[in-house]
Order: C-alpha cells, then structure tokens, then sequence
C-alpha cells in the first residue's frame, strides 16, 4: 500500500535502477488449515507498506509487533483473482478472537519466512526422516 500523495523517487543512481528493474511484485500463496483451508495471496512488501500500517494506529498509540503484522496481513491479503480479502474494519476482530500462533505463521510467510504446519513437517519427516535437522 503506496501514498498516493508521495510522488514516486525515481532512482538516481544505476545501482537503485538495476534493484528496481530486477524487483518482482510476483504472488506468494498460503492455504491456512485452521482457518477453514482459506488460501491467501501475498505481493512483496516494502517500506512503505510497513509504515502505512503503522501510520493506521495514528499517533498516540504506538502498536505491537504483532499489531503491524496484522494491520499488515489485513492490508495485503489477497485472493486468488487478487481482490482484497479483508476489511480494515476485520483487524480488530481478528486481534481479538483469531488464534496468534496462526497469525504469527502467515506473517511470517508474508514477510518470506517458511514456517510449516505441523501437518506440513510431519509430513516432510515421513517422507524423508533425514531431512530434519539435529542439535547437540
């Protein structure tokens, strides 16, 4: 979610044109189980994205970790045809009744972080028990 009051910075230098050339807004998709198998599309995020979630909390309150990710997740999920798939008004129900540790997963999935579900790793395991890694 870009201000469209900011005007858009056009690089200045070849290394700032050759990132942005080479940036891709390509969709991520994440089925979520516990949430009836709901499947949730994800751009990239960027700055900007971070600070107008911020900016949503205003200027008194000064949100969580966990507030920006989901004002975030809020702002950025998408279907599959990529129409938004919440209101802002949802945030606040989901703050207060959705499970954190699900929400923490989609953020982190969102922000590219892989974090399976336990399903997903018990799985992984059946099928290759070498695959899991071993601390001493």
């Amino acid at each position: 979610m870009t201000d469209s009051t900011q005007p858009t910075a056009s690089p200045t230098s070849r290394a700032a044109a050759q990132i942005l050339a080479a940036t891709s807004n390509a969709r991520r998709s994440l089925v979520v189980p516990e949430w009836g198998d709901l499947e949730l599309y994800f751009g990239m995020l960027t700055i900007a994205d971070k600070n107008a979630a911020r900016a949503s909390y205003g200027e008194i309150l000064k949100p969580s970790i966990e507030d920006l990710a989901l004002a975030m997740i809020v702002a950025k999920a998408e279907d599959a045809t990529g129409a938004k798939l919440f209101l802002p008004a949802d945030a606040e129900a989901l703050r207060q009744r959705a499970s954190l540790a699900v929400l923490n997963r989609v953020a982190d999935f969102m922000y590219g972080v892989e974090a399976p579900t336990v399903a997903e790793a018990k799985e992984a395991l059946t099928a290759s028990p070498t695959s899991a890694s071993v601390t001493s």
